[in-house]
């Protein structure tokens, strides 16, 4: 519940300033953002629960980079899918659909076939959502590995840019 709060005020924060501050070319890319972060968060998800740990293993044996990254995230596929899907996923649906309709309202404010254009924008929005999160779970299911794989790179890259260690058990007092 509170990285919902949390990440919802970052994303929601972000999206209307951009919204704001951008021209509709500039807000239709970040809609369109928005749903492709939504897609890619749900693909990741996806792809933690269906990966089978035995390639995963052997590419850490052959210590590919982010293979252990790779296994972490397949082995608490749980918590990955919680997030990736219900946090990030659904924070980002309910976003694009409150910045389509922010698009809609500040271009056809006076326009009487708004009603229409609201209609049309939000069935769009809602097929790019539904279609792209169907084809990747497809996409998740049957590459997995791979999947997997990239996002392990990713996290060991961005851990080699922002060091973080855990403090090993049964130390104290810094010894």
């Amino acid at each position: 519940m509170l990285w919902t709060f949390f990440l919802s005020l970052f994303f929601n924060g972000i999206s209307q300033s951009l919204l704001l501050d951008l021209g509709i070319a500039g807000s239709l890319l970040t809609l369109l953002m928005i749903i492709a972060t939504g897609v890619v968060f749900d693909i990741i998800g996806v792809a933690a629960t269906a990966a089978k740990m035995p390639p995963l293993n052997a590419r850490a044996a052959k210590k590919v980079v982010g293979a252990k990254q790779a296994i972490n995230l397949a082995r608490n596929s749980e918590q990955v899918a919680s997030f990736c899907n219900d946090v990030v996923g659904d924070i980002c649906g309910i976003i694009s659909g409150s910045a389509a309709a922010a698009i809609v309202f500040n271009l056809f404010v006076n326009n009487p076939n708004q009603r229409y254009i609201n209609i049309i924008t939000m069935a769009f929005v809602a097929s790019l959502t539904v279609g792209g999160k169907g084809f990747g779970k497809s996409l998740a299911i049957n590459y997995s590995t791979e999947i997997l794989m990239i996002v392990g790179k990713i996290i060991n890259f961005a851990q080699k840019l922002f060091p973080f260690r855990k403090a090993k058990e049964g130390r104290s007092n810094g010894k």
